[in-house]
């Protein structure tokens, strides 16, 4: 899992569109987390998110994904 405070690289099963918008949902031990992200790199299907970031629930999200991409080194 590529992932920082920022955003993170995604591989889609097809190509996505630069720039696209939405919000991204993620199960954590068995606890769903939410944030919104925006697509700001495109290489084929590999994407770079950036991460809106704009409430305390967006930090613990990111904070959430930053201990599971370590557990995953």
């Amino acid at each position: 899992m590529n992932v920082s405070e920022t955003g993170m690289l995604v591989v889609f099963e097809r190509p996505i569109d630069f720039w696209l918008e939405g919000e991204l949902t993620f199960l954590i031990e068995h606890q769903p987390f939410n944030i919104k992200a925006r697509v700001v790199r495109v290489d084929i299907r590999e994407a770079g998110l950036l991460f809106h970031i704009d409430t305390d629930a967006d930090k613990l999200t990111v904070e959430k994904l930053l201990e599971l991409a370590a557990h995953h080194k």
